[in-house]
């Protein structure tokens, strides 16, 4: 039976969609080789919209082609950690401070709840263990904040970027102590902005953020290091620096980034 135009694209777009989900979700790490063959074999479909897929997640900077290598998931370097987490910092610097400077000027016209609401969430997601949904409240919050900014336009490029910042999310909400860390942030931001706090919440955005970052980088440090070690085959130092080691002696739980 021949598949029309539109069950094609609606193929693609299924396979685009999965293969981008378990790259954000850290199913697929960071670096991995990806082969048509194993892909095709995994998914149950056939290489040709496995390959237009796989090229649309190029153009989004998931996926990176390597001359005579085929194609692997994008790499979390040091350069591209820093520059989303500048990026987002611009963005949430002006969230964060317009909506602390509306309070301020209109006490009784703005509503925090959802903000509030999704603390709650969040705080109710670390009691019972559960990191993938406390990123999710996490990135709702950030982006609830955004809303309410009345900025049309940094809403949208916030929900332009969410993909990046949820695949960095994926790891560093897996480093040990880092969840309730970022949660008692969140507090002290949604507060500051209740309060039209507006110089105190910009400082907090951005310390919260930069800790984040500086987090992520300390892994990568950790991991490239006990690399190079590994390639120096000196299995004494490989156990006393192990890849889920970060420097500074964080543990990570992720796996490979």
């Amino acid at each position: 039976m021949t598949t029309t135009p539109k069950e094609w694209k609606s193929l693609r777009d299924r396979i685009y969609k999965i293969v981008k989900e378990m790259i954000l979700r850290g199913e697929m790490a960071p670096g991995q080789q990806l082969t048509f063959a194993m892909l095709s074999e995994q998914l149950g479909v056939s290489t040709t919209p496995l390959r237009e897929a796989l090229a649309t997640l190029t153009t989004e900077g998931l996926v990176v082609r390597v001359p005579y290598r085929g194609v692997r998931v994008a790499s979390l370097t040091p350069d591209f950690v820093c520059n989303v987490y500048d990026v987002r910092k611009a963005l949430e610097w002006l969230s964060w401070g317009e909506v602390a400077q509306y309070v301020k000027a209109n006490p009784e016209s703005i509503d925090l709840d959802i903000p509030r609401e999704l603390l709650k969430q969040g705080r109710d997601c670390l009691a019972h263990g559960d990191l993938k949904r406390y990123s999710e409240t996490d990135l709702e919050l950030h982006l609830s904040v955004a809303r309410l900014s009345g900025n049309t336009e940094l809403a949208s490029m916030m929900v332009g970027l969410i993909d990046k910042f949820r695949w960095l999310m994926t790891h560093t909400v897996q480093i040990e102590g880092r969840a309730r860390h970022s949660c008692v942030e969140h507090e002290r931001l949604v507060e500051a902005a209740a309060a039209g706090e507006a110089n105190r919440a910009r400082e907090l955005i951005i310390a919260h953020i930069d800790d984040a970052r500086d987090q992520m980088l300390d892994v990568k440090r950790g991991d490239m290091r006990s690399n190079d070690e590994h390639h120096r085959g000196d299995p004494a130092d490989h156990r006393r620096d192990s890849p889920h080691t970060a420097a500074g002696g964080r543990r990570y739980r992720g796996g490979s980034i």
